[in-house]
C-alpha cells in the first residue's frame, strides 16, 4: 500500500471514530424529558427543584404538555410527567407519552388518564400525616388513587391517622411508575434521589461537593478573628470563599463603607491575589452600587449572594435545593446547611441535623455559611462534625470555574485557571457621585473651600489687573505732562 493510500485510510478511519463519538455524545445529550402541566402554564419551584436534581447527573429538557407531539419524546431515554392540577391531558401529549418505551414516571392527579393507569381505583381525599419515614409537621390534604395489587409494587406508603395508602408505586409489567406528589415543602424531598434512582434507573454520584462561605465581612469586621478563621481553613487546604458587604447599613440607617477599614481592604486584596474567591453580598437591592465600590477598591467579586442580572454565578441562600445547577443562565451554588449563629448547643445541633439529612441525598451539595465574627474555634467544630459523618466529600473551589460579571461600568472575567481580567469605565462624574454618597459632609466642605479659593483667586487677579491698569495710566499721564 502506498503512503498516500495509507494516510487516506487513516484519515477515513479517524473520521469514522470521531463521527461515532460525536453521534454517541449527541445521543447522550438527550436523556430525560420533563413534561409539566400547571394551571398557569409556567414552571413552578417544584419543577425547578426536580430539574436541578436530575440535571446534576443527566441532561434534562422541559416541555409544557401543550407543546408535546408524537415526535417530541423519540430522542429521550426517560420521561417524567408532572401535573399540579386536575385537567384533561391534550390528546397528542397523551398519545406521545403512552407510546414512550423508556422508564417513565407520572406525578400528580392526572395519572389515571394514561392507559397504564386505566385500572387504578379512585379513592378519596385524605389527610396525610406521614410519607414513608418522614412525619409531616402539619397534615396535608391529598387525593389518593389505588393501583391493582397484582400489577403494581408499592415502594412508599403515605399514612393518615387510620390508614395507609400507596404513594409511590412501580408497575410490574410496564415501564411506568407513579408518585402522588413531590411534596417539596416537606422532608420527603430528602428521599427524591433514592426514589428516582429506583423508578428511572438514574445513578446519582456518592461524592458530595462541599464548600464553606465566610459571611458577615464588612467595614466592622474584626480583622483578628477573620485572620484566625482564614488560617484554620488554609491549614486544612479548604478553598476560601468570602462574602463581602462593601456598604454595611445599620438598623438606624447609617452606612459604613469597607474602604474606611484600610487594613481589612489590604488583607482582602492579598487573599484575592492568593486565590480566594470573592462574593458580593449587598445590603438590600444595592447590587450595582456595591459592586462598583468593591471594584474601585480593587476587590473583584465573581459571584453574588442571590441570582442577579449581570452575574453568571450566584449563591442560593436559605435554600432547600440540594444540587449545584444552572437556572435562568446562572450557576447556582445552594447554601443548604443551617448556619451556626452562636456557640450554643441548640445552634450546633441544628447544624448537625441538617448535615445528617443531606447525607441521605446522594451527591447533594453541602453549602455551609460561617459568620466570621465567631472566630476559628467553631470552625474546628464544623470541620470535625463533617468528618464524623464519614461522607465522601470534594471541596469545591469557586475560583476554578469560568465566570463573568458584566454591567455598564464593570466587566470581570474569571478563567478556569483562576486568572481575573477586569475592565472598568468610571467617569470623573461617577467617582465624584460615589465619593459624595460616601462622605457628603467632606464633599460639601471641599466644595466650600473650592468656592472660597476661586473667589480669592478672582479677587487677586482683579486686584492685580487694577494695579497694572493704574500704573499704565500714571505712566501715560507723566508722558503727557512731560
Amino acid at each position: 500500500m502506498s503512503y498516500k493510500k495509507f494516510w487516506l485510510f487513516t484519515l477515513v478511519l479517524l473520521g469514522s471514530v470521531i463521527y461515532a463519538g460525536n453521534t454517541y455524545a449527541s445521543a447522550k445529550e438527550k436523556d430525560t424529558a420533563i413534561v409539566y402541566m400547571t394551571s398557569d402554564g409556567r414552571v413552578n419551584e417544584d419543577i425547578v427543584a426536580l430539574q436541578e436534581m436530575l440535571d446534576s447527573v443527566v441532561s434534562v429538557d422541559i416541555f409544557p404538555v401543550e407543546s408535546l407531539t408524537d415526535n417530541n419524546l423519540l430522542q429521550y431515554r426517560r420521561l417524567v410527567f408532572i401535573s399540579t392540577y386536575k385537567e384533561k391531558v391534550p390528546l397528542k401529549a397523551k398519545r406521545a407519552m403512552e407510546h414512550f418505551k423508556g422508564p417513565a414516571l407520572t406525578i400528580g392527579e392526572n395519572a389515571t388518564q394514561l392507559k397504564p393507569f386505566g385500572k387504578w381505583r379512585d379513592h378519596e381525599n385524605v389527610k396525610l400525616r406521614k410519607i414513608g419515614n418522614y412525619s409531616l409537621t402539619e397534615p396535608i390534604r391529598w387525593h389518593a388513587i389505588i393501583p391493582p395489587k397484582e400489577q403494581w409494587k408499592v415502594l412508599v406508603h403515605a399514612s393518615t391517622l387510620t390508614q395507609k395508602v400507596p404513594f409511590v408505586s412501580r408497575s410490574l409489567h410496564s415501564n411506568w411508575s407513579y408518585m402522588g406528589d413531590l411534596m417539596s415543602s416537606t422532608d420527603f424531598v430528602y428521599s427524591w434521589s433514592h426514589l428516582f434512582s429506583q423508578v428511572l434507573g438514574i445513578q446519582f454520584q456518592n461524592t458530595h461537593p462541599a464548600y464553606i462561605v465566610l459571611t458577615n465581612i464588612n467595614m466592622k469586621t474584626n480583622l483578628t478573628k477573620l485572620k484566625e478563621t482564614i488560617n484554620e481553613l488554609s491549614s486544612r487546604h479548604i478553598p476560601l470563599h468570602l462574602a463581602i458587604t462593601p456598604i454595611y447599613k445599620e438598623k438606624d440607617g447609617s452606612s459604613y463603607y469597607i474602604q474606611d477599614n484600610k487594613k481589612l481592604v489590604k488583607y482582602l486584596r492579598s487573599l484575592q491575589q492568593k486565590g480566594a474567591s470573592l462574593i458580593l453580598s449587598p445590603s438590600g437591592n444595592e447590587v450595582d452600587n456595591s459592586l462598583e465600590y468593591m471594584v474601585l477598591n480593587k476587590l473583584y467579586p465573581t459571584i453574588v449572594s442571590n441570582p442577579t442580572k449581570g452575574f453568571t454565578a450566584a449563591l442560593h441562600e436559605h435554600s432547600q435545593h440540594f444540587y449545584m445547577a444552572k437556572q435562568d443562565g446562572h450557576i447556582i451554588y445552594p447554601i443548604n446547611v443551617n448556619q451556626i449563629q452562636e456557640s450554643t448547643e441548640t445552634s450546633i445541633n441544628q447544624f448537625q441535623a441538617s448535615l445528617a439529612r443531606l447525607r441521605n441525598v446522594p451527591g447533594s451539595a453541602i453549602g455551609m455559611p460561617y459568620p466570621v465574627y465567631l472566630g476559628s474555634s467553631l470552625m474546628e467544630k464544623i470541620i470535625s462534625t463533617l468528618e464524623d459523618t464519614q461522607m465522601p466529600i470534594e471541596w469545591i473551589d469557586f475560583r476554578k470555574s469560568q465566570l463573568q460579571v458584566k454591567t455598564k461600568k464593570v466587566d470581570i472575567k474569571q478563567e478556569k485557571s483562576g486568572a481575573l481580567h477586569v475592565k472598568k469605565s468610571f467617569t470623573i462624574k461617577d467617582r465624584l457621585q460615589m465619593y459624595f454618597q460616601e462622605r457628603p459632609f467632606e464633599v460639601i466642605l471641599w466644595a466650600i473651600l473650592v468656592v472660597v479659593t476661586v473667589f480669592v483667586v478672582i479677587f487677586f487677579i482683579n486686584t492685580l489687573r487694577l494695579r497694572i491698569t493704574l500704573r499704565k495710566r500714571l505712566f501715560e499721564e507723566r508722558n503727557e505732562h512731560g
